[in-house]
């Protein structure tokens, strides 16, 4: 038998990212021959990665690519099984690599490319090897408008992500300032419309049935001021624009953007939300 040198084990990992022990073992079976250790390593790899993709994966980040005149804009939602891989360097490339076969492809084929005979299917696998951990899709995007802009925050943590649409009337490079201000409002409170007309109606409905089980004991007159008065306070709650500012709660988020715009002589229109988060 073939003695296999340390010096060949470690050019063997830096090749195939594998174990020393698995590379010991595939130079081994392959009689020290370097390219057959590679392929008993390979499938050895995707056998493991095809195991492993059947795991749950509840962790993860989300990564965003924006064109510079902010009318295309691309996420996608990425979860591996445990936080400490989801900050590895090897599966922040996998995420930047699919964000933009994201952007560049559009939604329908960027699926199809990820399905299990898809061309980037072998890249997620190999990830999956390396890392020894699931790695999978949840949600995926891609943001185009020719008449409105996109404007996200992506927290630090790139755990959350809020995106706002918006149709400006104007020419401002402060509006930019702006669009960021009412997204980091989106991120630190629950919004569930822009305005009141927004907000689900199941949803006013359903907060209504709560409150339509309290206070049996009152008139039923003022049962129904009770609770008419309750829903019009949750759907200022739940309305962005009817909310304190994050950055200055003396005024709502309404009356500090009609503030801005007739600071920066410009209109500025809110016509969708999204908040996605780990």
């Amino acid at each position: 038998m073939k003695e296999i040198k340390a010096k060949e084990v470690s050019e063997l990992r830096a090749i195939t990212k594998a174990g020393l022990m698995d590379c010991k073992k595939a130079l081994l079976e392959a009689k020290g021959d370097m390219e057959k250790a590679q392929i008993i390593l390979r499938k050895k790899g995707l056998a493991t990665a095809l195991k492993k993709s059947g795991r749950s994966a509840k962790e993860g980040q989300i990564f965003v690519k924006q064109n510079s005149d902010l009318s295309k804009l691309a996420y996608l939602r990425l979860a591996s099984e445990t936080d400490f891989v989801s900050r590895n360097d090897v599966f922040q490339e996998l995420g930047t690599s699919l964000v933009t076969s994201l952007y560049e492809s559009g939604q329908e084929k960027f699926l199809e490319k990820i399905k299990d005979d898809g061309e980037l299917r072998p890249l997620i696998l190999k990830t999956i090897q390396v890392l020894g951990e699931n790695i999978m899709v949840l949600e995926c995007d891609l943001l185009d408008s020719s008449k409105a802009v996109y404007r996200y925050y992506l927290h630090t943590n790139k755990k959350l992500l809020t995106v706002l649409k918006a149709v400006i009337k104007g020419d401002n490079p402060s509006t930019d300032d702006v669009l960021k201000g009412l997204c980091m409002h989106l991120a630190a409170n629950r919004v569930e419309g822009i305005t009141e007309d927004m907000v689900s109606k199941d949803m006013i409905e359903a907060e209504k049935k709560v409150y339509l089980s309290q206070d049996l004991d009152k008139p039923e007159e003022l049962r129904e001021k009770i609770i008419a008065g309750r829903v019009e306070k949750f759907k200022k709650q739940v309305t962005m624009l009817k909310q304190p500012f994050l950055k200055d709660a003396s005024k709502t988020v309404g009356e500090w953007l009609a503030l801005e715009e007739k600071r920066l002589a410009v209109k500025i229109q809110i016509t969708k939300f999204l908040k996605i988060s780990f």
